[in-house]
């Protein structure tokens, strides 16, 4: 019987995927934290400027 290695393999290939997908994702959602805090920093300085003016 060679259905210990078939499951084995399907897992490995979901755990892989899921990984992946994961990654992509976090890179993703950084990606959008890391433009989201410089835009607030661009905002932060135009209004510090204005204050100041």
């Amino acid at each position: 019987m060679k259905i210990k290695p078939l499951i084995i393999n399907a897992l490995s290939f979901a755990g892989y995927t899921w990984r992946t997908w994961w990654s992509c994702y976090l890179s993703k959602l950084l990606m959008a934290l890391n433009l989201g805090i410089k835009t607030n920093n661009a905002a932060y300085a135009q209004a510090i400027e204005n204050i100041n003016s």
